[in-house]
């Protein structure tokens, strides 16, 4: 069964405006001249509305230091994006920026604040540990939040990255000839695909979860905005996912909740070899070989 990729976030007119308005003027098209690098322009101040879109941040003008730096933090977080390419894009929005500050349009000039890139290779390795995540899961039970509760529990049983799981449809989660529950995976850029059995615990949260949405179609994302009407069944993105771990890691107080964490925790519970954690993770053996050497690290 085909997977339905995430799909862009819709972003408000304004910000659709002002890129337009940015990449026609004579300021870019002097500087960049080649369409493939206007196309790769464009594209990264699109990703950078997006998330701005999910942070209530609607125009240009309403932009402040704290936008920038949550996004870039977003982009560290996920394991999946390179620092180079991170460093690229805000490059082009640190350009786009200065644009907007040269022609009246940015009201608080923080450009030279924005920091520089931290290189993931060398941030420490962090988990969640059994006292948090048993604090993060107690609050979620309190709250009601099964929906999130389902999620928290994929990610630190499976390995599982937050696109991965965002892009999840119902018919993903299937019951196995033994009877296992099992839960199917698939990497967004190379389609690789990978069953994971579930454990105990990860099935009944998960059963409970799709009680409470009501025998949903085997074809609707498994996760799902809390809107209601027509959106009622719009899939949970990436960011919006990102938005809810950021919240639950003031509530537990740790200081970042995010993909590396989850995917750190999973390593360093793993009690297999460098092939297993490979397969278990669908990366290759040079990255599982790094995550097991750092968790084993005395």
């Amino acid at each position: 069964m085909a997977i339905e990729i995430e799909k862009p976030t819709p972003i408000p007119s304004e910000l659709s405006s002002a890129i337009e308005s940015y990449i026609d003027s004579e300021y870019f098209q002097q500087r960049i001249k080649s369409k493939n690098s206007k196309t790769a322009y464009k594209a990264d101040l699109r990703f950078f509305s997006e998330y701005l879109t999910c942070v209530g941040v609607l125009t240009f003008g309403d932009i402040r230091l704290e936008n920038v730096v949550g996004w870039v933090e977003q982009m560290l977080a996920e394991s999946t994006t390179k620092p180079a390419t991170i460093e690229r894009r805000l490059s082009v929005v640190r350009t786009f920026l200065n644009f907007r500050k040269d022609n009246g349009l940015l009201e608080e000039d923080f450009i030279a604040q924005i920091p520089k890139i931290k290189d993931t290779r060398n941030l420490p390795f962090e988990v969640l540990g059994y006292d948090r995540y048993m604090a993060l899961v107690e609050h979620l039970r309190q709250k009601g939040e099964l929906r999130d509760l389902a999620i928290v529990e994929l990610l630190v049983s499976t390995g599982a990255d937050t696109t991965e799981i965002v892009n999840m449809n119902i018919g993903d989660i299937s019951e196995l000839e033994s009877g296992q529950i099992a839960a199917r995976f698939v990497k967004p850029r190379t389609g690789r695909e990978r069953t994971v059995v579930l454990n105990d615990r990860t099935t009944i949260v998960l059963g409970e979860y799709l009680v409470q949405r009501k025998d949903p179609a085997q074809d609707q994302p498994l996760f799902t905005h809390k809107s209601k009407g027509p959106d009622k069944n719009r899939r949970l993105t990436r960011q919006g996912l990102w938005l809810r771990l950021q919240k639950y890691q003031n509530v537990i107080g740790v200081g970042v909740l995010n993909q590396r964490v989850f995917t750190n925790t999973f390593a360093d519970n793993f009690e297999g070899d460098i092939k297993g954690l490979a397969d278990a993770l669908g990366i290759g053996e040079t990255a599982a070989s790094k995550l097991l050497r750092k968790s084993r690290k005395p």
